[in-house]
């Protein structure tokens, strides 16, 4: 990184990040602290061209890998959902590692709605090469983030419910197959301190996610101010965790 004004902020920066743009127009402690002042979704998981962050991920079995995720051009979200017109940031995923050892990449389509992140859309390729293995996409959308989803201010204990339905595109045949989807979050915490290889970090909000039917227990989420996601967590043994080892944000 270099020290002009006009460079993006990378990892050594950990303050207040700048307000998302609309699309439409070494392993860490553990997360404390409890308080009620959650930042607002602006900061939480700032959504503009050029942000990139990188993420050291382990999964039951493997060694430790690299996983890389940057937010590219506004664009129509394509494909043949409700919102394959409407406009959303693409947001590519590049795993370097892995089951195959070979580089895993996923393209989906998100952008900020209200309070909300979402997700339209997504493509998988097939590991190493351009070909694509798998297509999903989300009516009315895949929720990312909620900075404030019930009337009152985001605070310790909420919980809420997202109901989606989420088709799955048979890429050799075109057929689509549906699934309906009741996703529980809870706050575990809206005001908490983390530490990751990227930094230390304060007044970030905790989520945890589960499928609603008592049989999954999820993962939780860490999203912090100016920052984004720094942390994901799945359950132990058997899905993977994330940790952020460095970030860009461009002001």
């Amino acid at each position: 990184m270099t020290g002009d004004m006009a460079a993006p902020r990378d990892s050594a920066d950990a303050g207040d990040g700048p307000r998302p743009d609309d699309a439409s127009d070494g392993s860490g402690d553990g997360a404390t602290g409890d308080g009620n002042d959650a930042p607002p979704i602006q900061n939480l998981m700032p959504l503009r061209t050029g942000n990139r962050w990188e993420y050291e991920v382990r999964e039951p079995g493997l060694a430790p890998y690299q996983k890389t995720q940057t937010v590219e051009a506004a664009e129509p979200v394509g494909g043949r959902g409700p919102h394959a017109a409407e406009m959303a940031f693409r947001m590519v995923t590049t795993k370097l590692g892995g089951a195959f050892g070979l580089p895993d990449r996923t393209v989906s389509w998100q952008r900020t709605e209200g309070t909300k992140i979402v997700r339209f859309r997504e493509i998988a390729y097939r590991a190493g090469s351009d070909v694509v293995n798998s297509e999903e996409y989300w009516d009315p959308y895949k929720l990312r983030l909620d900075g404030q989803p019930l009337p009152d201010p985001l605070t310790t204990g909420q919980r809420w419910e997202e109901r989606y339905t989420e088709y799955k595109v048979a890429v050799a045949t075109g057929a689509v197959m549906s699934l309906n989807h009741v996703d529980v979050w809870t706050v575990s915490g809206a005001s908490v301190s983390v530490k990751v290889p990227a930094g230390t970090f304060s007044g970030c909000v905790e989520l945890s996610k589960t499928d609603g039917t008592g049989t999954d227990t999820g993962k939780t989420y860490v999203f912090c101010p100016g920052v984004g996601k720094v942390r994901e967590l799945g359950r132990a043994g058997v899905s993977q965790s994330e940790e952020l080892t460095s970030y860009t944000i461009i002001p």
